[in-house]
């Protein structure tokens, strides 16, 4: 017979029910309620299994996002600081490793890091073609253009509207 889960349960571990709310966690009580608990909130990050269908982090509101998730990382020790996608590998009280597009197991602390969800490939296409937009609207404000064949002319030098014809199709 398994254990019925108790409303607003996020995590479980050895039999046990846990709730996080931002930095703070809670376990669920013997008198049927919640109980904020004592234990070091780095042991349960590592120990809880996050239970399947529960929201999880959904960003730097709700604190440090916990070891296993999946989110966007913005190191400024770096030289050339720009957000990446990450993996959290483990978070201390004053470090985080994370795995990441630029480097495998990347240690750092955690005053130089700037968390925030994963962005969907939706979103990515999305600010890409805002930033294609806003390229070519300058291009055209920069034109001068008077007439069609004017503007025409400059898009193509500034190689916009070029394609490659493949099997006859454009």
């Amino acid at each position: 017979m398994s254990k019925q889960i108790p409303e607003g349960a996020t995590h479980t571990s050895a039999g046990m029910f846990y709730r996080r709310q931002g930095k703070t966690w809670s376990l669920w009580g013997g008198e049927q309620k919640w109980i904020e608990t004592a234990c070091a909130p780095e042991w349960l990050a590592a120990a809880a299994e996050p239970i399947e269908g529960v929201p999880q982090w959904q960003g730097p509101e709700d604190g440090l996002p916990p070891v296993g998730t999946v989110c966007a990382v913005l190191n400024s020790a770096l030289g050339s600081p720009k957000w990446e996608r990450c993996t959290i590998l483990y978070s201390g009280k004053r470090r985080i490793m994370y795995d990441s597009e630029s480097c495998e197991e990347r240690v750092a602390f955690i005053e130089d890091l700037k968390f925030r969800k994963a962005r969907t490939p939706e979103q990515i296409k999305a600010e890409q073609r805002e930033k294609a937009v806003a390229n070519l609207a300058a291009v055209i404000r920069d034109s001068g253009w008077e007439s069609p064949e004017i503007l025409a002319a400059y898009l193509d030098s500034h190689g916009y509207g070029k394609f490659e014809i493949v099997d006859g199709q454009p």
